[in-house]
């Protein structure tokens, strides 16, 4: 049976704290929901307004700051933009709020699910695949991380800001093999790096994806020795 650790760290400490089940976990997540979420979910969803809020629970809601970077990500030699999107597939319209970080995580979760929202990148030449993010909040950072692999196409990095309570997340690394994505490249972070949960225009995540000198370095959280730094060499399109 698979086995979850879960560690609590920061950048001068490690603790163990434990070892559960992975079937447990979502055994236990699952009840958490139907009993704490599902009939608070039901009666949010029957009085939410076009924002979101309702009449007897208050959500207080910020702008929405999509990312979006340049480069030349399809290999034409012309400079490209990558944006992203949030589409709520309930009102089947983009929407530029989400509700702050500070509500209740009960109605925080309720209005994201609600919305049905799902989160994805296009590029401005509409002829490239898109890249879809669905169950998320956004996107933590968007960054453009250069030709690594000198296949003539910029790469780029990016973390989801997924809807859950997990500290751990991935940082992914994506290229354009005949213009559809393709992930080329992953490892494990730690939210905690973030200073803020909202969309932040970052050239690079600090003790985790780092450009030195021109060449980029990673560090995998979950590896033995966190602490080392290693270069990022990735691999062409097959």
């Amino acid at each position: 049976m698979a086995i979850l650790t879960f560690i609590e760290r920061n950048r001068n400490s490690y603790v163990k704290v434990g070892d559960v089940p992975e079937s447990f976990l979502f055994l236990a997540m699952m009840i958490f929901y139907v009993v704490f979420g599902g009939q608070r979910a039901y009666s949010v969803n029957q009085t939410l307004s076009e924002f979101g809020t309702s009449t007897t629970d208050e959500i207080k809601l910020r702008k929405l700051e999509k990312l979006f970077i340049v480069g030349d990500f399809n290999g034409s030699g012309v400079i490209d933009t990558l944006f992203q999107h949030n589409y709520s597939k309930m009102k089947k319209e983009e929407i530029d709020s989400v509700p702050l970080y500070e509500n209740d995580l009960d109605s925080l979760f309720s209005w994201f699910f609600n919305q049905d929202i799902n989160v994805y990148l296009t590029l401005n030449d509409n002829e490239t695949d898109t890249l879809n993010f669905s169950d998320a909040f956004g996107l933590y950072c968007l960054i453009n991380i250069g030709d690594n692999n000198s296949d003539g196409k910029d790469e780029i990095a990016l973390v989801v800001n997924h809807c859950c309570t997990s500290n751990i997340n991935r940082c992914k690394i994506y290229t354009l093999c005949d213009n559809k994505w393709t992930l080329l490249h992953e490892f494990s972070i730690n939210n905690g790096i973030f200073e803020s949960f909202e969309e932040q225009s970052l050239a690079d995540i600090e003790s985790y994806l780092e450009n030195h000198g021109g060449t980029w370095f990673y560090r995998d959280y979950d590896e033995i020795d966190p602490v080392k730094m290693k270069p990022l060499i990735l691999k062409k399109c097959k």
